[in-house]
């Protein structure tokens, strides 16, 4: 696996956890893949440049960590970097999707997990108007 294959797949691996990313940012995200580049070393670099905002500064220093911590030569399982979306290639079913199609399919077709923030109670019409 190429060095650019890995830090796509790190990539991908992080921002699917949970919490992972502000609803804003992953709102970002999906203009952003609108004009994601085919060739993996400009995908890298689309990412890199993203992350370094200083608001991505935690998941950057994730996917950082997460790439010294693996090598090009392991074979991360694409399932787990993927989720569960399913993907088809109509050349060849044997060859995994390309980097630009993975970027693309989980920014686009996944939904965040993220947390809502506690609403405020509504407050009860009752309580603004006392009984005589």
């Amino acid at each position: 696996m190429s060095v650019y294959r890995n830090s796509v797949l790190v990539f991908i691996e992080l921002i699917e956890k949970p919490n992972s990313i502000s609803l804003a940012d992953w709102q970002d995200l999906q203009h952003w893949v609108n004009n994601i580049p085919s060739d993996e070393e400009d995908i890298v670099d689309k990412i890199e440049a993203w992350l370094k905002l200083e608001s991505h500064q935690q998941i950057r220093q994730e996917y950082c960590q997460r790439l010294e911590e693996t090598s090009p030569s392991l074979n991360l399982n694409l399932n787990l970097a993927i989720g569960n979306t399913k993907y088809s290639s109509p050349l060849d079913s044997d060859s995994p999707p390309s980097s630009q199609l993975l970027i693309n399919s989980i920014i686009k077709l996944s939904i965040p997990i993220v947390n809502p923030e506690p609403s405020p109670k509504p407050k009860n019409p009752q309580d603004s108007n006392p009984q005589p």
